[in-house]
Protein backbone atom coordinates (compact mmCIF):
# COMPACT_ATOMS: atom_id res chain seq x y z
CA UNK A 1 0.00 0.00 0.00
CA UNK A 2 1.35 3.08 -1.03
CA UNK A 3 2.04 6.11 1.63
CA UNK A 4 2.57 9.84 2.03
CA UNK A 5 5.57 11.08 3.59
CA UNK A 6 3.07 12.76 6.69
CA UNK A 7 0.77 9.86 6.17
CA UNK A 8 4.35 7.61 7.14
CA UNK A 9 5.25 10.25 9.49
CA UNK A 10 1.94 9.96 11.76
CA UNK A 11 1.35 6.28 11.40
CA UNK A 12 4.75 6.27 13.36
CA UNK A 13 3.88 8.56 16.01
CA UNK A 14 0.44 6.83 16.18
CA UNK A 15 2.69 2.97 16.64
CA UNK A 16 4.96 4.64 19.34
CA UNK A 17 2.46 6.10 21.26
CA UNK A 18 0.65 2.30 21.14
CA UNK A 19 4.14 1.50 22.96
CA UNK A 20 4.89 4.37 24.98
CA UNK A 21 3.96 2.68 28.32
CA UNK A 22 7.02 0.03 27.33
CA UNK A 23 9.30 2.98 26.21
CA UNK A 24 12.79 3.43 28.46
CA UNK A 25 12.54 6.13 30.25
CA UNK A 26 15.75 7.08 29.91
CA UNK A 27 15.52 6.95 25.38
CA UNK A 28 15.87 10.80 24.55
CA UNK A 29 15.45 9.21 20.73
CA UNK A 30 13.90 6.91 18.55
CA UNK A 31 15.65 6.52 14.83
CA UNK A 32 13.97 4.60 12.20
CA UNK A 33 16.42 3.85 9.46
CA UNK A 34 15.13 3.52 5.83
CA UNK A 35 16.11 2.72 2.17
CA UNK A 36 13.75 4.35 0.02
CA UNK A 37 9.86 3.42 0.78
CA UNK A 38 11.18 0.54 3.09
CA UNK A 39 11.71 0.20 6.78
CA UNK A 40 14.97 -1.16 7.40
CA UNK A 41 15.28 -0.85 11.15
CA UNK A 42 14.32 0.72 14.31
CA UNK A 43 16.55 1.73 17.16
CA UNK A 44 15.97 3.26 20.96
CA UNK A 45 18.77 5.59 21.73
CA UNK A 46 19.73 5.39 25.58
CA UNK A 47 22.88 6.93 25.56
CA UNK A 48 23.57 10.59 25.03
CA UNK A 49 25.61 10.16 22.14
CA UNK A 50 24.67 7.66 18.82
CA UNK A 51 26.80 7.54 15.85
CA UNK A 52 25.17 5.92 12.57
CA UNK A 53 28.09 5.10 10.26
CA UNK A 54 27.91 3.02 7.20
CA UNK A 55 30.97 0.78 8.17
CA UNK A 56 31.50 -3.18 7.85
CA UNK A 57 33.25 -5.08 10.72
CA UNK A 58 32.90 -8.95 11.14
CA UNK A 59 32.74 -8.88 14.83
CA UNK A 60 29.87 -6.10 14.95
CA UNK A 61 25.94 -6.70 14.60
CA UNK A 62 25.10 -3.80 13.43
CA UNK A 63 24.00 -1.77 17.25
CA UNK A 64 25.55 -1.82 20.83
CA UNK A 65 24.10 1.24 21.83
CA UNK A 66 26.40 4.28 21.01
CA UNK A 67 27.23 3.07 17.52
CA UNK A 68 24.70 2.07 14.56
CA UNK A 69 26.19 0.06 11.32
CA UNK A 70 23.80 0.32 8.57
CA UNK A 71 25.74 -1.58 6.76
CA UNK A 72 25.32 -4.77 8.57
CA UNK A 73 21.26 -4.54 8.19
CA UNK A 74 19.64 -6.98 5.63
CA UNK A 75 17.18 -5.58 2.89
CA UNK A 76 15.44 -8.20 0.47
CA UNK A 77 14.52 -5.32 -1.29
CA UNK A 78 17.49 -3.13 -1.31
CA UNK A 79 17.97 -2.15 -5.35
CA UNK A 80 21.81 -0.75 -6.83
CA UNK A 81 21.24 2.35 -6.50
CA UNK A 82 20.69 1.96 -1.99
CA UNK A 83 23.75 -1.02 -2.11
CA UNK A 84 26.05 1.50 -4.06
CA UNK A 85 25.00 4.84 -1.61
CA UNK A 86 25.66 2.61 1.53
CA UNK A 87 29.43 2.12 0.67
CA UNK A 88 29.58 6.21 0.98
CA UNK A 89 27.97 6.51 3.68
CA UNK A 90 31.64 6.16 5.51
CA UNK A 91 32.24 7.78 9.43
CA UNK A 92 28.41 8.53 8.87
CA UNK A 93 26.98 11.47 11.42
CA UNK A 94 26.91 11.44 15.41
CA UNK A 95 23.73 12.62 17.00
CA UNK A 96 24.10 14.11 20.69
CA UNK A 97 21.63 14.79 23.24
CA UNK A 98 21.83 18.34 24.61
CA UNK A 99 21.14 19.00 28.15
CA UNK A 100 17.83 21.09 26.98
CA UNK A 101 16.50 18.06 24.59
CA UNK A 102 17.65 19.40 21.62
CA UNK A 103 19.15 17.18 19.18
CA UNK A 104 22.88 18.53 17.73
CA UNK A 105 24.30 16.57 14.48
CA UNK A 106 27.57 16.46 13.58
CA UNK A 107 28.36 14.90 9.95
CA UNK A 108 31.74 12.58 10.02
CA UNK A 109 31.61 11.47 6.60
CA UNK A 110 33.13 13.40 3.55
CA UNK A 111 30.08 13.29 1.27
CA UNK A 112 26.48 15.03 2.04
CA UNK A 113 24.13 14.34 5.06
CA UNK A 114 21.03 16.55 4.58
CA UNK A 115 18.26 17.74 7.06
CA UNK A 116 14.95 16.67 4.70
CA UNK A 117 12.51 19.84 4.29
CA UNK A 118 14.99 22.27 5.08
CA UNK A 119 13.59 25.05 2.77
CA UNK A 120 9.47 23.99 5.02
CA UNK A 121 10.99 25.22 8.51
CA UNK A 122 7.26 26.41 9.87
CA UNK A 123 6.58 22.90 10.33
CA UNK A 124 9.90 21.61 12.06
CA UNK A 125 11.92 23.40 14.60
CA UNK A 126 15.48 23.69 12.97
CA UNK A 127 17.75 26.22 14.14
CA UNK A 128 19.02 28.75 12.11
CA UNK A 129 21.96 27.10 11.38
CA UNK A 130 19.84 24.58 9.24
CA UNK A 131 18.51 27.10 7.74
CA UNK A 132 21.22 29.31 6.30
CA UNK A 133 22.95 25.76 4.80
CA UNK A 134 20.33 25.01 3.43
CA UNK A 135 19.66 21.78 5.67
CA UNK A 136 23.49 20.50 4.68
CA UNK A 137 25.78 19.67 7.38
CA UNK A 138 29.29 20.90 7.29
CA UNK A 139 31.94 18.86 8.12
CA UNK A 140 32.95 18.28 11.39
CA UNK A 141 30.66 21.20 12.73
CA UNK A 142 27.91 20.67 15.31
CA UNK A 143 24.73 21.63 14.35
CA UNK A 144 20.89 21.62 16.27
CA UNK A 145 19.18 20.22 13.92
CA UNK A 146 16.48 20.44 16.65
CA UNK A 147 15.71 23.22 18.70
CA UNK A 148 14.35 22.84 22.16
CA UNK A 149 13.44 26.01 22.74
CA UNK A 150 12.16 26.69 18.95
CA UNK A 151 9.47 23.93 20.10
CA UNK A 152 8.57 25.74 23.22
CA UNK A 153 8.09 28.87 21.09
CA UNK A 154 5.75 26.10 18.91
CA UNK A 155 4.03 25.27 21.94
CA UNK A 156 3.29 28.78 22.85
CA UNK A 157 1.57 29.26 19.20
CA UNK A 158 -0.80 26.42 19.88
CA UNK A 159 -1.50 27.72 23.64
CA UNK A 160 -2.32 31.13 21.50
CA UNK A 161 -4.57 29.74 19.31
CA UNK A 162 -6.68 27.23 22.23
CA UNK A 163 -5.39 24.33 20.18
CA UNK A 164 -5.89 21.35 22.64
CA UNK A 165 -5.01 19.01 20.02
CA UNK A 166 -1.32 17.99 19.88
CA UNK A 167 -1.13 16.48 16.64
CA UNK A 168 1.22 19.25 15.29
CA UNK A 169 3.50 19.66 17.93
CA UNK A 170 3.78 15.64 17.53
CA UNK A 171 5.08 16.22 14.25
CA UNK A 172 7.04 18.53 14.86
CA UNK A 173 8.89 16.62 17.07
CA UNK A 174 10.23 15.25 13.99
CA UNK A 175 13.57 15.78 11.67
CA UNK A 176 14.76 13.61 8.93
CA UNK A 177 18.14 13.20 7.72
CA UNK A 178 19.14 12.12 4.03
CA UNK A 179 22.59 10.56 3.76
CA UNK A 180 24.75 10.86 0.66
CA UNK A 181 21.76 11.41 -1.53
CA UNK A 182 18.57 13.48 -0.72
CA UNK A 183 15.69 13.18 -3.20
CA UNK A 184 12.65 15.86 -2.92
CA UNK A 185 10.26 12.71 -2.55
CA UNK A 186 11.13 11.07 0.28
CA UNK A 187 10.42 7.57 -0.84
CA UNK A 188 12.75 7.88 -3.25
CA UNK A 189 16.24 8.72 -1.27
CA UNK A 190 18.24 5.63 -1.06
CA UNK A 191 19.18 5.74 2.70
CA UNK A 192 17.41 8.05 5.15
CA UNK A 193 16.75 8.35 8.85
CA UNK A 194 13.35 9.68 11.16
CA UNK A 195 14.57 10.97 14.44
CA UNK A 196 12.00 11.38 16.67
CA UNK A 197 12.67 13.43 19.87
CA UNK A 198 11.34 11.57 22.64
CA UNK A 199 11.83 14.32 25.29
CA UNK A 200 10.02 16.36 23.18
CA UNK A 201 7.62 14.12 23.37
CA UNK A 202 7.18 14.12 27.19
CA UNK A 203 7.62 17.98 26.97
CA UNK A 204 4.07 18.15 25.74
CA UNK A 205 2.53 16.24 28.57
CA UNK A 206 4.66 17.45 31.16
CA UNK A 207 2.97 20.15 33.46
CA UNK A 208 5.96 21.81 34.39
CA UNK A 209 7.13 22.39 31.00
CA UNK A 210 3.81 23.79 30.24
CA UNK A 211 3.61 25.85 32.75
CA UNK A 212 7.21 27.60 32.33
CA UNK A 213 5.92 28.46 28.51
CA UNK A 214 2.45 29.58 29.93
CA UNK A 215 4.84 32.02 32.27
CA UNK A 216 7.23 33.10 29.64
CA UNK A 217 3.77 33.97 27.47
CA UNK A 218 2.36 36.05 30.46
CA UNK A 219 6.01 37.95 31.00
CA UNK A 220 6.26 38.88 27.17
CA UNK A 221 2.48 40.16 27.21
CA UNK A 222 3.51 42.98 29.55
CA UNK A 223 6.11 44.31 27.21
CA UNK A 224 5.28 47.80 26.10
CA UNK A 225 5.48 48.83 22.15
CA UNK A 226 8.46 50.88 22.95
CA UNK A 227 10.80 47.41 24.04
CA UNK A 228 8.62 45.61 21.37
CA UNK A 229 10.75 47.90 18.84
CA UNK A 230 13.68 48.13 20.31
CA UNK A 231 13.63 44.12 19.94
CA UNK A 232 13.07 44.97 15.99
CA UNK A 233 15.68 47.17 15.60
CA UNK A 234 18.14 44.60 17.23
CA UNK A 235 16.85 42.11 14.84
CA UNK A 236 17.53 44.30 11.30
CA UNK A 237 20.98 44.25 13.36
CA UNK A 238 21.10 40.79 13.19
CA UNK A 239 20.14 40.44 9.70
CA UNK A 240 23.79 41.15 8.68
CA UNK A 241 25.54 38.58 11.25
CA UNK A 242 22.71 35.85 9.16
CA UNK A 243 23.71 37.28 6.41
CA UNK A 244 27.41 35.91 6.80
CA UNK A 245 26.20 32.55 7.25
CA UNK A 246 25.37 32.48 3.32
CA UNK A 247 29.13 32.97 3.08
CA UNK A 248 31.77 30.30 2.20
CA UNK A 249 34.18 31.30 4.71
CA UNK A 250 32.46 31.49 8.13
CA UNK A 251 34.33 32.12 11.02
CA UNK A 252 33.77 29.67 14.36
CA UNK A 253 35.02 31.85 16.98
CA UNK A 254 31.41 34.26 16.99
CA UNK A 255 29.23 32.38 16.16
CA UNK A 256 27.43 30.28 18.31
CA UNK A 257 26.55 33.03 21.07
CA UNK A 258 26.02 35.29 18.44
CA UNK A 259 23.51 33.32 16.82
CA UNK A 260 21.52 32.29 20.06
CA UNK A 261 21.31 35.78 20.87
CA UNK A 262 19.22 36.25 17.25
CA UNK A 263 17.10 33.23 17.42
CA UNK A 264 16.25 34.18 20.95
CA UNK A 265 15.49 37.97 19.59
CA UNK A 266 13.07 36.27 16.88
CA UNK A 267 11.16 34.18 19.63
CA UNK A 268 10.35 37.05 21.97
CA UNK A 269 9.39 39.06 18.80
CA UNK A 270 6.86 36.45 17.47
CA UNK A 271 5.95 35.85 21.40
CA UNK A 272 4.53 39.36 22.02
CA UNK A 273 2.71 40.11 18.51
CA UNK A 274 0.69 36.89 19.25
CA UNK A 275 -0.10 38.41 22.75
CA UNK A 276 -0.84 41.88 21.82
CA UNK A 277 -2.70 40.47 19.20
CA UNK A 278 -1.05 42.06 16.25
CA UNK A 279 -0.86 40.84 12.79
CA UNK A 280 3.28 39.48 12.24
CA UNK A 281 2.36 40.08 8.73
CA UNK A 282 2.37 44.08 9.69
CA UNK A 283 5.09 44.26 12.46
CA UNK A 284 8.05 41.91 11.58
CA UNK A 285 10.34 42.78 8.81
CA UNK A 286 11.75 39.84 6.94
CA UNK A 287 15.29 39.60 5.62
CA UNK A 288 14.30 40.22 2.01
CA UNK A 289 12.32 43.47 3.03
CA UNK A 290 15.42 45.05 4.78
CA UNK A 291 17.82 43.50 1.86
CA UNK A 292 15.54 45.17 -0.72
CA UNK A 293 15.46 48.14 1.06
CA UNK A 294 19.47 48.57 1.13
CA UNK A 295 19.84 47.70 -2.09
CA UNK A 296 17.26 49.97 -3.61
CA UNK A 297 15.64 46.76 -5.57
CA UNK A 298 12.18 46.18 -6.40
CA UNK A 299 10.09 45.42 -3.21
CA UNK A 300 8.52 42.06 -3.06
CA UNK A 301 5.31 41.68 -1.70
CA UNK A 302 3.14 38.51 -0.75
CA UNK A 303 1.29 38.17 -3.90
CA UNK A 304 4.94 38.00 -5.43
CA UNK A 305 6.18 35.63 -3.62
CA UNK A 306 3.00 33.05 -3.54
CA UNK A 307 3.07 33.63 -7.60
CA UNK A 308 6.62 32.35 -7.55
CA UNK A 309 7.73 30.45 -4.60
CA UNK A 310 4.54 28.51 -3.79
CA UNK A 311 4.83 24.72 -3.28
CA UNK A 312 2.44 22.64 -4.01
CA UNK A 313 1.27 20.65 -1.11
CA UNK A 314 2.47 17.11 -2.42
CA UNK A 315 5.81 18.83 -2.97
CA UNK A 316 7.32 15.97 -0.98
CA UNK A 317 5.25 13.15 -2.77
CA UNK A 318 4.12 9.64 -2.18
CA UNK A 319 6.04 6.25 -1.16
CA UNK A 320 6.14 4.73 -4.36
CA UNK A 321 6.05 0.82 -4.58
CA UNK A 322 9.38 -0.74 -5.69
CA UNK A 323 8.04 -2.34 -8.86
CA UNK A 324 6.55 0.38 -9.70
CA UNK A 325 9.09 2.96 -8.95
CA UNK A 326 9.42 4.98 -12.94
CA UNK A 327 9.16 7.79 -11.84
CA UNK A 328 11.99 10.59 -12.33
CA UNK A 329 13.08 13.39 -10.52
CA UNK A 330 12.26 15.74 -13.08
CA UNK A 331 8.70 15.13 -12.22
CA UNK A 332 9.08 16.71 -8.96
CA UNK A 333 7.56 20.06 -8.23
CA UNK A 334 10.65 22.12 -7.80
CA UNK A 335 11.32 25.92 -6.24
CA UNK A 336 12.72 28.42 -8.53
CA UNK A 337 16.39 28.16 -7.49
CA UNK A 338 17.64 31.98 -8.27
CA UNK A 339 17.07 32.74 -4.76
CA UNK A 340 16.85 30.21 -2.01
CA UNK A 341 17.47 33.03 0.94
CA UNK A 342 13.69 34.22 -0.52
CA UNK A 343 12.35 30.80 -0.94
CA UNK A 344 13.17 30.55 3.14
CA UNK A 345 11.49 34.05 3.81
CA UNK A 346 8.54 32.85 1.85
CA UNK A 347 8.52 29.59 4.70
CA UNK A 348 8.37 32.27 7.26
CA UNK A 349 5.46 34.27 5.32
CA UNK A 350 3.29 31.64 5.24
CA UNK A 351 3.62 30.37 8.84
CA UNK A 352 2.32 34.54 9.52
CA UNK A 353 -0.26 33.91 7.40
CA UNK A 354 -1.18 30.76 8.70
CA UNK A 355 -1.31 31.97 12.36
CA UNK A 356 -3.32 34.94 11.06
CA UNK A 357 -5.91 32.79 9.61
CA UNK A 358 -6.57 30.69 12.83
CA UNK A 359 -7.20 34.13 14.23
CA UNK A 360 -9.60 35.46 12.15
CA UNK A 361 -11.54 32.19 12.44
CA UNK A 362 -11.43 31.76 16.02
CA UNK A 363 -12.78 35.88 16.33
CA UNK A 364 -15.76 34.24 13.61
Amino acid sequence: MTMDYKGFIEESLVHLNDKWDDVHPDAWCKILYLEKDKVVQKFYILEREVTIDGKVGSEFDGFDGERISLSCFHNEDRDEETTSILTYVGQGVKLRKDMDGSITATRLTKNPVIVKDHDNPSEHCFSLDVINNEGRLPHHVPVKIFDMEEFKCQMCIQIKINNDDDQTLRHQSVTCISLVKDERKAGDTPCWLVVINLCALRAISDPTVRTHVEQKLAELSARTDEELQEEMEKQEKNVDLAARHTEKHWSKLNQRKRLEESEATMRKIKFDLMKKDKKIGENLHYIWEIEAQNSKKPHFNVDYLKKHFEEAESRIGRFLNPEKHNDSASNDVMCPANDSSVTREWAKVKLARKLEEADERREK
